[in-house]
């Protein structure tokens, strides 16, 4: 089955090497706009994130231009041009082409499903990730992640993340991603949808946020990260609890990761794991 379906982006620039690039990420087929787009530039520190209303503005001052901008939104094909093309667009629209999904033939065998919860469970108040948009401006829209390792198949159902406080005037945009695993560092999002979500402190319950992907049909085998991202400015502050000399990972917009050894965020995740599957995550079940 093949679905054709575009995005384009609409943008303006006054002049050829003005600096700063405005412009409105849209859905051209639904004709609405696209929220918290990921705009940067590849291997790079630098970069924004599009507002609700799919507006956005890049600084590209003092950058080189043979260096590309990058667009990665689940589901579509990635966007790539060199900055010296970005900024002279004259026909100001950017075209991103879903991915062609190929639906293979699936043969249905009886599995063992059991219960498992993989990851960091701590609750601590003494060690954390603090998020404070006011205090470390530069690094709030950074990217955390942690890692899991499935021995056999496993559908993750819950997404857990434990909050030892949280103070907000507005309910906090987060984006999750899962990501496959390449030399012991993030690879490529396996995700085929955006999950974000705007967390209030309703939403939290004995200190843990639980974000229920089970209608997602999420199926991991091997090694993976799961990464989470604060997309908009807040007035206020949110205490993620860690654990000490645990290994999270960290990068900014689409930068290289890092490891971050000191201490690894407390995200842990409830899964069904298929009990009798292969344990070689490169066979097909």
């Amino acid at each position: 089955m093949k679905i054709d379906h575009t995005l384009f982006f609409l943008f303006t620039a006054s002049a050829f090497h003005a600096q700063v690039i405005s412009g409105t990420v849209i859905s051209k087929n639904e004709n609405h706009p696209i929220p918290y787009v990921k705009i940067g530039i590849e291997k790079k520190s630098i970069g924004t994130i599009s507002d609700d209303k799919g507006n956005f503005s890049i600084d590209l001052s003092d950058t080189d231009p043979r260096q590309k901008i990058k667009i990665e939104v689940p589901g579509f094909e990635p966007y790539q041009e060199t900055i010296q093309d970005f900024k002279k667009n004259d026909q100001q629209k950017i075209f991103l082409t879903e991915k062609t999904k190929n639906i293979k033939e699936i043969t249905i065998k009886p599995k063992k499903l059991v219960d498992k919860n993989w990851g960091v469970n701590t609750k601590t108040k003494s060690v954390m990730y603090s998020v404070n948009p006011h205090l470390r401006k530069e690094d709030f829209l950074g990217e955390t992640a942690l890692a899991f390792n499935a021995k056999k198949k496993s559908k993750i159902k819950n997404i857990n993340l434990n909050i030892a406080s949280y103070t907000s005037d507005k309910p906090v945009i987060m984006r999750y991603t899962i990501y496959s695993e390449k030399d012991g560092f993030p690879d490529k999002n396996i995700l085929d949808e955006e999950i974000t979500v705007e967390l209030t402190s309703d939403m939290i319950k004995d200190g843990t946020y639980t974000l229920d992907v089970n209608d997602r049909n999420i199926w991991v085998h091997g090694r993976f990260f799961i990464g989470i991202q604060f997309l908009k400015e807040f007035e206020g502050r949110v205490n993620i609890s860690a654990a000490l000399f645990k290994t999270g990972f960290i990068r900014k917009f689409y930068g290289e990761w890092t490891k971050m050894t000191l201490a690894a965020p407390a995200i842990n995740i409830d899964v069904k794991m298929d009990k009798n599957g292969d344990n070689n995550p490169n066979k097909d079940d």
